[in-house]
Formats: C-alpha cells, sequence, structure tokens
C-alpha cells in the first residue's frame, strides 16, 4: 500500500477495506499522522481529537 493513503477517495478506500488491503485504522492513523505533520504550518484545525478518534476505534 501507497503511503499517500490520504489521498484516497472514499470509494477506493472502501475497495480497499473489502479485500483486507487496507483496514480502516490504518486509514486513520495514516491521516493522522498527516495532519499532525502539518498542522503546526497550515494552522487549519482549531481543535484536535486524534485521541478520542483513536478510543472510539478501538471501543475503549
Amino acid at each position: 500500500m501507497s503511503d499517500d493513503l490520504h489521498y484516497l477517495s472514499a470509494t477506493e478506500a472502501i475497495a480497499h477495506f473489502r479485500t483486507r488491503e487496507l483496514s480502516p485504522v490504518e486509514l486513520l492513523q495514516a491521516v493522522v499522522d498527516r495532519t499532525q505533520k502539518f498542522e503546526p504550518h497550515i494552522n487549519a484545525f482549531t481543535e484536535e481529537m486524534f485521541e478520542e478518534g483513536t478510543h472510539r476505534r478501538s471501543g475503549s
């Protein structure tokens, strides 16, 4: 799988989920990683709730 997961469309992501080439958790982590890398430079988010999303995905 490419390092550019954040560029996948929803349709492409679902296709990868169905074939088990990619998990929703992997996609979420790729998007969070990308956001954390560039957020300090672009300042696009007023609030980041990555930890809450991580807890929800694992059901804890």
